[in-house]
């Protein structure tokens, strides 16, 4: 599997430490979860795009949950999207949405790791996670939107077989 990035730059920086390991568990969200990551997902997506000037910031929680509800229209039992909680020794310590683009290609729309657990290498750990649960899917790629993610979460690009 090959995991990749596209092209946008991520106007949200993630410290990532590569060089611990951190021992991660994904799980899928249960509706309340879904909530709280969505409310805060909401929030995140309307800022980010009332600060690149995309949106005002009075409309822009009203359209970040129309972008959400149409890309999630039945939230977390989506069909073909997958919400994970990430936890680590059973606290939640961040979120991950694989979306299964086809057969062979999956995408990761949104990973997030709460900030007093970033520097730490949850999110490597994490990304390995879903590099397996892709694998379990039949995915040979992964993309992921922000290669600034991909750079700090991810040491390198790898193929597995």
């Amino acid at each position: 599997m090959l995991i990749e990035a596209t092209q946008q730059v991520c106007s949200r920086r993630v410290s990532i430490f590569l060089g611990g390991e951190a021992l991660v568990t994904l799980t899928l969200m249960n509706s309340g979860e879904f909530q709280i990551y969505l409310k805060s997902a909401v929030g995140s997506y309307a800022k980010e795009k009332v600060l690149s000037n995309n949106w005002n910031e009075e409309e822009s929680i009203s359209k970040a949950r129309e972008e959400y509800e149409k890309l999630l229209p039945k939230g977390e039992t989506t069909e073909n999207n997958f919400l994970y909680s990430i936890l680590n020794e059973g606290q939640t310590i961040g979120a991950v949405w694989l979306e299964q683009k086809n057969n062979e290609n999956g995408f990761i729309r949104d990973i997030r790791i709460s900030e007093k657990y970033q520097g730490l290498g949850y999110g490597k750990e994490a990304m390995n996670q879903i590099e397996m649960m892709g694998k379990k899917l039949g995915l040979r790629k992964i993309g992921v939107s922000h290669i600034d993610l991909l750079l700090l979460c991810y040491d390198q690009k790898r193929e597995v077989v």
